[in-house]
């Protein structure tokens, strides 16, 4: 398939305003009077010359890009439902643990004044 390609004087940049056209569609887009600013008669075309200037339309095959490939050799088991935890892949691994671990990870509480002697009022 073909894509329609406007390309601007000044700017020397490109936008793609058609895609998905047979060669015969966008050969005879680009032989019409609306392909060009000089006789252009469109109000969109118009709008393009008084914003960014000269212009013209071309055609060209339209490039796809590859479908991207993961760099994985082999299926991530994280994608399992019943792999991480127990409430799927986006549950924290902590949500497995029993109690006992749950309290040999837990931060050390804080002493309080009564639990420290040296944290007593001055006198």
């Amino acid at each position: 398939s073909y894509c329609i390609v406007r390309v601007f004087d000044a700017s020397q940049s490109e936008r793609v305003i058609r895609r998905g056209l047979t060669l015969a569609q966008a050969r005879a887009h680009c032989r019409g009077p609306e392909s060009d600013y000089r006789t252009a008669r469109g109000e969109e075309e118009q709008w393009f010359t008084r914003v960014a200037g000269p212009w013209v339309d071309v055609y060209r095959p339209e490039v796809r890009p590859e479908p991207m490939t993961l760099p994985f050799p082999e299926p991530v088991e994280a994608l399992d439902p019943g792999a991480v935890g127990s409430k799927g892949p986006l549950s924290w691994p902590a949500d497995d643990l029993d109690a006992d671990d749950r309290r040999a990870r837990a931060p050390a509480p804080i002493p309080t004044r009564s639990q420290s002697p040296g944290l007593g009022v001055v006198s």
